[in-house]
């Protein structure tokens, strides 16, 4: 990787990662009750002086998708934005908007696109950016709760993500935005850690 990647955390699964003049934002997700401080929410001065700007929302969970990306103004800057297939019928997206299911890929004015799997809703994204590539991986986790779950849905849940993280490991990865979420209880790591053992990201930012 010899381009410079600034990563910007926004709330929760929300990140913005400028590539040179490509300017690409994450699950940008506000709050559910408006927390993230207003000095640190997105605005359109964050996306001045980019001659490509890719929006993603990687499912239509209330904690990966906030309207207001869809007011960003798309005829003022170059914007382009990508979201999980099926949310291709809902009110609240763009219709001029790409949309992407697993295995699916688009080329967008020379950043490569790639639709993988979610164990939980919509996809995960990897996007090739010059020579950088990142990783998104949306709701893509070994859910379990193990003080809750019997032992068929934990040995479920786990055939579902390894099955869903095999082809990621043939893929190189320098930037790769991950769940670690301690609601789950005991074991809420275990995801991530298959994930950088059978993946090995250059960089691993824990989100959720």
């Amino acid at each position: 990787m010899s381009a410079v990647a600034n990563v910007t955390f926004f709330h929760h699964a929300g990140f913005m990662v400028s590539v040179e003049d490509t300017l690409m934002i994450f699950d940008y997700w506000r709050g559910e009750n408006g927390e993230l401080n207003q000095q640190n929410q997105l605005t359109e001065k964050d996306l001045e002086g980019y001659s490509r700007i890719l929006v993603f929302v990687s499912n239509d969970d209330l904690d990966h998708f906030d309207p207001a990306v869809c007011r960003l103004d798309d005829q003022k800057y170059p914007i382009t934005f990508i979201f999980a297939a099926d949310m291709k019928d809902s009110p609240l997206v763009k219709k001029e908007s790409v949309f992407l299911a697993e295995g699916d890929t688009e080329t967008i004015d020379g950043v490569k696109v790639e639709a993988f799997a979610s164990t939980h809703s919509g996809v995960s994204y990897y996007v090739t950016a010059g020579d950088v590539r990142i990783f998104h991986a949306g709701t893509l986790n070994l859910w379990h709760w193990r003080e809750e779950s019997t032992l068929r849905e934990i040995i479920q849940a786990e055939e579902d993500f390894y099955d869903a993280v095999a082809p990621l490991t043939r893929l190189p990865m320098d930037i790769a935005m991950f769940p670690v979420d301690p609601r789950m209880g005991g074991m809420y790591e275990a995801g991530a850690n298959h994930f950088v053992m059978a993946v090995k990201p250059r960089l691993f930012i824990p989100m959720h």
